[in-house]
């Protein structure tokens, strides 16, 4: 089988068994009609996700209809509970991805979050989660140095619906299309 390469603009990269041919004649991989979809995260070798689409293991099926779900938006002061909890060392019970903000940009992101409509739950999830350190991958800022900003626009990306979806819906993350993801 043959697998085409894709990178997105956030700099996640995928291998696909669907390719298109771009007008400089190379070939790139694409989601759509793809069976196998390879998600590369970091190193190859240990770090890669298969998925195949026809596999019923592997397919993403989307959560069930329920009855309109109420989310009860986090305050302020709630954000700055999550940022104190997971922005310690890992060793201390903090997240992973934590030391690429400074504190302040990590009380930020729990804010800025909240003022986005996610409930407390979402938020400590988000934080713990490896899209904050995607979100860092694909910053212009130093290590250490990342921001709200950073995070907010990997959460509008296409790309933040494509992650999980692996070529589902294709939305940016928000409070009502969070347990999509």
């Amino acid at each position: 089988m043959k697998l085409y390469y894709h990178k997105t603009d956030g700099g996640a990269e995928y291998l696909t068994d669907k390719g298109i041919e771009n007008p400089n004649g190379s070939m790139e991989g694409v989601f759509d009609g793809a069976r196998y979809i390879v998600r590369i995260d970091g190193n190859i070798r240990k770090d890669a996700e298969l998925i195949d689409r026809d596999n019923p293991q592997d397919a993403v099926e989307p959560p069930p209809i329920e009855e309109k779900t109420v989310i009860v938006k986090a305050t302020r002061e709630q954000a700055d509970k999550i940022a104190a909890d997971t922005g310690k060392p890992f060793d201390e019970g903090g997240t992973y991805s934590s030391n690429e903000y400074t504190v302040v940009g990590w009380r930020e992101c729990c804010r800025m979050l909240a003022r986005r409509g996610f409930s407390c739950q979402q938020i400590e999830e988000i934080m713990r989660s490896k899209w904050t350190r995607w979100a860092s991958d694909v910053s212009n800022n130093r290590l250490g140095r990342c921001t709200s900003r950073d995070l907010a626009r990997f959460l509008d990306s296409r790309m933040a619906g494509l992650i999980h979806a692996a070529g589902g819906a294709v939305m940016g993350i928000t409070p009502e299309n969070y347990n999509m993801h």
